[in-house]
């Protein structure tokens, strides 16, 4: 509910469905897609701050901790066999798809290896994302063991969130985010980078951010986005603790400040995208 004229109603709820759906197997393009089944939950919206209680700007949700998908073992091999979404992995190429369009329900059970609450995600909630990675083929069949590990970690391209996709605001104001091919083309970054390019930001969405990159200083704010949450602010980076007892993650970066302006302008413009583009037929309701 985006429009500032409307109020909330004790006993609105949020419902959210998912659909499982397979392509049908008829070659005619007008053919329905195959519905294997359905999940879903509703909540309580919550009160908004304003003492009205008239929905007026959205507040940017809190910032959070994202970590690095990177293995125990600093080596390209380590790395290949880690969970792929779209089949950067050959053992996994079947499953995931080599350039999907379109979530795969298969990944919530292939990610389970990086959600791992001894690496990756702390049962803590500490950790908001998990970030999945790669080298670049310019540095693939590298001898990185004969390097120190922060030059392995330098190497690596950021693609996408286990749940989400990832953006990053560089100094010059220019915005990133990684291809199409290399990461899930998801709703809310289709959104997000329409309305940068009608802004007429500078937007590259033809590589990959880098490590490389954020050493060198040129990154200034990072966000995550999807369609349940939107944007999300990062406040930090992180490389999961190296095993053995007493280990502790390394932060690989911090937002130099906590006004995320690129972000909460971001945020804004899609919030008021919404409001242009709403209306009632588009607002369901449910009441006790």
């Amino acid at each position: 509910i985006c429009s500032s004229n409307l109020q909330y109603y004790e006993g609105t709820q949020t419902l959210m469905l998912t659909i499982l759906w397979t392509p049908s197997s008829s070659t005619q393009q007008s053919s329905a897609p195959l519905v294997r089944g359905h999940a879903a939950f509703a909540a309580s919206a919550p009160q908004p701050p304003s003492s009205n209680n008239i929905v007026d700007e959205p507040h940017l949700p809190p910032p959070i901790t994202a970590c690095l998908a990177i293995p125990n073992q600093l080596t390209p091999e380590a790395l290949s066999v880690l969970p792929r979404r779209h089949g950067m992995n050959l053992n996994l190429q079947r499953q995931v798809g080599s350039s999907a369009s379109a979530k795969v329900s298969s990944w919530c059970r292939i990610r389970r290896p990086l959600e791992d609450p001894n690496r990756y995600k702390p049962s803590d909630g500490s950790v908001g994302e998990v970030i999945l990675v790669r080298q670049p083929e310019t540095e693939r069949g590298t001898n990185i063991m004969t390097y120190p590990n922060d030059n392995f970690i330098e190497t690596l391209e950021l693609l996408e969130g286990l749940i989400s996709n990832l953006f990053v605001v560089y100094q010059d104001g220019s915005v990133r985010t990684a291809p199409v091919g290399l990461v899930l083309p998801g709703y809310a970054r289709h959104l997000i980078l329409q309305e940068l390019n009608e802004r007429g930001m500078k937007v590259d969405s033809s590589k990959p951010p880098t490590i490389q990159d954020m050493r060198d200083g040129l990154w200034s704010e990072v966000f995550v986005t999807s369609a349940i949450r939107l944007v999300v602010p990062v406040e930090r980076i992180i490389v999961p603790a190296a095993t053995g007892a007493g280990a502790v993650p390394h932060v690989l970066w911090e937002a130099p400040n906590d006004e995320y302006r690129a972000t909460k302008m971001i945020q804004s413009a899609m919030y008021q995208r919404g409001c242009s583009q709403a209306t009632v037929k588009h607002i369901v309701t449910l009441h006790d």
